[in-house]
């Protein structure tokens, strides 16, 4: 006995609610939908008020019923249900082909979902709202928490890297931050404005890391930091700054301030050169 042919967008939706509705009480839509056991139940009550009721809840619930669900339940039954036996080896793969296709699309849309910027997670919210009152040492350790749960999410890596920066912790800092990118932070731009990671872009290394997109977080060794520091801070010395024709922006003056801090550390300048260079940049 030959299989009888398989066609998974047999049935449609609207036909199946228009059958409950005008001829549910005699179970047309349940024959419709490949449900003959249940068909024949409402027709031999077809008399009493059960297939109404019955039949009342089947387009409620038909109605509610999104396609992708719909062909997932009704459109897997061949129109004309055969015995097991008949069912052949071409029928059954493409019913698993269909099952793989669904299955990759819900575990696709669960990993866009895990890597978008929203974060559905009591620590990270609690984090969140730390760290809007200044408080970033908490905020901090929620993030850890929330990242056991959502392993390297980048915008959880990215806000851990701010409590960072404002911490002035840079072997942490530069190896969140590293990492968010890695995972796909969704707007590398945000390193650039964010206020919150001043502290990264006064760093020696942030020019090098800005030029390669973001990709290189190595630190410096201190050999490199000194060779550094020299070279940008020995014209500071040398140079008489007689007026500032333009106020510098907070970020420069960041720079500034940390460039005569580690001259007057390192005995570069004096006490009193540091406090005339700093008075000269806030003038």
């Amino acid at each position: 006995m030959s299989s009888i042919p398989y066609n998974r967008e047999t049935r449609r939706k609207e036909v199946a609610i228009i059958l409950a509705v005008f001829m549910g009480w005699m179970g047309a839509h349940k024959f419709y939908l490949g449900k003959w056991g249940a068909g024949v139940a409402y027709a031999v009550l077809a008399f009493s008020t059960i297939p109404l009721f019955l039949s009342a809840i089947d387009i409620i619930r038909l109605a509610m019923m999104d396609k992708t669900e719909f062909d997932w339940k009704y459109n897997t039954i061949p129109f004309m249900t055969p015995r097991k036996e008949d069912v052949s080896r071409r029928e059954e793969r493409r019913k698993g082909d269909w099952k793989i296709e669904r299955t990759r699309k819900y575990f696709d849309e669960g990993v866009k979902r895990a890597r978008g910027k929203y974060v559905d997670n009591a620590e990270y919210k609690q984090g969140i709202k730390l760290f809007t009152d200044y408080l970033y040492r908490q905020a901090l350790e929620q993030f850890e928490l929330a990242l056991k749960a959502f392993p390297n999410h980048p915008e959880i890596l990215f806000q851990m890297a701010c409590c960072n920066a404002l911490l002035e912790q840079k072997e942490e800092l530069f190896a969140n931050l590293g990492k968010a990118v890695e995972y796909g932070l969704s707007n590398v731009e945000r390193i650039r404005t964010t206020e919150a990671l001043s502290y990264l872009r006064i760093q020696q290394e942030y020019d090098r890391i800005e030029i390669s997109g973001f990709k290189d977080w190595r630190l410096m060794d201190n050999d490199e930091e000194d060779v550094a520091i020299s070279d940008g801070q020995s014209s500071i010395v040398e140079e008489k700054v007689e007026e500032v024709k333009e106020p510098l922006s907070t970020d420069d003056l960041l720079v500034e301030l940390k460039k005569l801090g580690e001259m007057r550390q390192k005995g570069i300048i004096t006490e009193e050169e540091f406090a005339k260079e700093k008075h000269k940049l806030f003038a």
